[in-house]
């Protein structure tokens, strides 16, 4: 039985172009002296340099923005940790937090906001660093933005929770279950202005400006690199999380890009690499094979967004023929080519009535199809979705729908295969 892989979103199978690419990686220490060290070292800066590029940095030495780290979970704990950390240990910053508690006179404790359906890596972080968290001492006080029922950030509920202690703002670029794409650009705008607004009412009250500046703006972009325009300008975030293993690049490797390197301290220290925010001997050859894969997403982008929505949507009409009652989680409406507003194209994630999602996962795996109840992150936990229930579409929804996702190898034989087996399941349901 030929298997059909429809969970992309997971991770993708590694490109041949990336598998070459990586056997060509030169081997060695970049950190070491000799001519050998020397040449890996050359191959690294090259990869960074291609990385930047990629996501549109013009300026000369926009390469020391790259930063490589072991995966996208370490990427975006480097930015909610490290910006805490910087915050927490810098008194000039810690100024910023002018406003206090009625009860004590103490000062407010730090600000995260993140959106309620982030990526695990996001929100268990920010659980984990929160004031009630392991080390309340070196905590903030985190907050979720409510998200509607069609899986959107609602951009006024963003600005109301703006407050002078928050330090970061994280929301996840594409949504990793439902394939909505939240309004960076706008949040971006939103927190920019509002930096204006603070900064005014300092220098009126002749505070440093260092005390206006402390709030960034991080989006982890997993699963919208190879669809979507990830310069960081045009989005006006700091910090942005690249996945290359969910394109068709290598496992073990993460890529952030920080406007602000200086405002991260390191959560793993050692031997200084990374522009001494992340030690660690560098994975040459992932690295160099995660620059093939972002390049090859960033050059197939228009292409291959047409290819995969084209799919996509011949298998949500395939399943609805099978299943009449099935809905679509998230949007309702067909993205558009080029937008920013919408869904992903290669994200299909639906409710089946009835159809409890482990059971209908494992049917379509003894028939060959490979799907997902959710990220594979929580998958073994048997939980229902987490994203469901943070739209407040309820417990019963979450339990009974699916992720299917496509990707770079995803053909049309591939779909009808899959249409196939759900007809199936439908007919042995009746």
């Amino acid at each position: 039985m030929s298997r059909i892989y429809l969970d992309y979103a997971a991770d993708a199978p590694l490109r041949p172009e990336t598998q070459k690419a990586m056997a060509r990686a030169p081997s060695g220490n970049p950190g070491s002296f000799h001519l050998k060290g020397q040449r890996v070292s050359a191959a690294v800066f090259a990869a960074r340099r291609a990385i930047a590029q990629a996501i549109g940095l013009t300026e000369p030495r926009g390469y020391e923005h790259i930063i490589f780290t072991g995966s996208a979970t370490e990427a975006n704990n480097l930015v909610l940790r490290g910006v805490l950390k910087t915050y927490m240990t810098n008194k000039s910053y810690r100024t910023y937090t002018t406003h206090t508690s009625h009860k004590n006179n103490e000062p407010l404790a730090p600000r995260i906001l993140i959106s309620a359906f982030e990526h695990e890596s996001v929100s268990e972080t920010a659980k984990d660093i929160s004031v009630s968290g392991p080390d309340a001492s070196v905590g903030a006080d985190s907050a979720a933005v409510p998200v509607s029922k069609t899986g959107f950030i609602d951009l006024t509920k963003i600005r109301k929770m703006l407050m002078p202690e928050t330090i970061l703002v994280s929301a996840i670029y594409c949504q990793n279950e439902i394939g909505t794409i939240q309004p960076i650009a706008g949040i971006g705008k939103i927190i920019s202005e509002y930096r204006k607004e603070v900064r005014s009412k300092k220098q009126e009250a002749g505070k440093s400006i260092i005390d206006a500046v402390y709030l960034f703006f991080h989006t982890d972009a997993a699963q919208a690199f190879a669809y979507f325009d990830c310069n960081p300008d045009m989005l006006g975030v700091d910090f942005m999380t690249i996945s290359p293993h969910k394109f068709g690049g290598p496992q073990g490797i993460g890529i952030l890009y920080a406007r602000h390197p200086a405002f991260l301290a390191p959560i793993i220290t050692g031997g200084g690499q990374e522009w001494g925010i992340r030690s660690g001997t560098e994975n040459v050859a992932a690295i160099v094979g995660a620059a093939e894969a972002v390049s090859r997403a960033a050059r197939n982008r228009p292409s291959e967004w047409k290819r995969v929505h084209v799919l996509s949507e011949k298998l949500y009409r395939g399943v609805k023929m099978a299943f009449p009652r099935v809905l679509r989680n998230g949007s309702t409406s067909s993205p558009r080519v080029g937008s920013m507003k919408n869904s992903a194209p290669h994200i299909v994630n639906i409710y089946i009535p009835g159809h409890n999602a482990h059971e209908m996962v494992v049917a379509l795996d003894l028939l060959g199809i490979a799907a997902s109840a959710g990220p594979a992150c929580s998958a073994r936990r048997s939980e229902p979705s987490r994203t469901i229930r943070a739209m407040g579409l309820g417990e019963k929804r979450a339990k009974e729908s699916i992720r299917l996702s496509l990707g770079w190898g995803t053909t049309d034989a591939d779909i009808d295969a899959a249409i196939k087996a759900f007809t199936i399941i439908a007919a042995r349901k009746k």
